[in-house]
């Protein structure tokens, strides 16, 4: 997706992410890329790349859709909004749905899906209105 501010995209990595568990797996991301090219100073040239854990597992990750909108209240002007799939436990995927600013930081996220073992949900899209 790309807006006044930058390019921006989202999936999953392996070689840009961490696991402290010791069993990595692939984890979500969402990074920012200047309008000129990958030029940034991260990976990839990359500006910064986001990459939250949402379940203690730690299991795989993927961000699916990302969407540009309306920030808050409080004067935020604009944030991101991304959407995918998290592993609450070996086996299962939850639809997670999640709100950055435009530094990459994790502002809140929230688990759409059933977290249960064996039940599986994916939020795939995302429109901000």
């Amino acid at each position: 997706m790309a807006t006044a501010e930058g390019l921006y995209y989202v999936g999953r990595s392996w070689s840009q992410t961490s696991d402290g568990v010791g069993d990595k797996e692939h984890k979500g991301i969402l990074v920012k890329f200047p309008l000129a090219g990958p030029t940034g100073p991260g990976v990839g040239g990359a500006e910064w790349v986001a990459s939250p854990n949402f379940f203690a597992y730690r299991g795989n990750e993927s961000f699916e859709a990302v969407a540009f909108g309306p920030g808050d209240a409080l004067g935020s002007s604009h944030a991101l909004y991304a959407t995918g799939r998290a592993q609450a436990n070996g086996a299962n995927n939850a639809a997670i749905l999640a709100k950055y600013d435009l530094a990459g930081k994790l502002l809140w996220s929230r688990i759409l899906g059933n977290t249960g073992w064996s039940m599986n949900s994916f939020g795939t899209g995302i429109t901000v209105a």
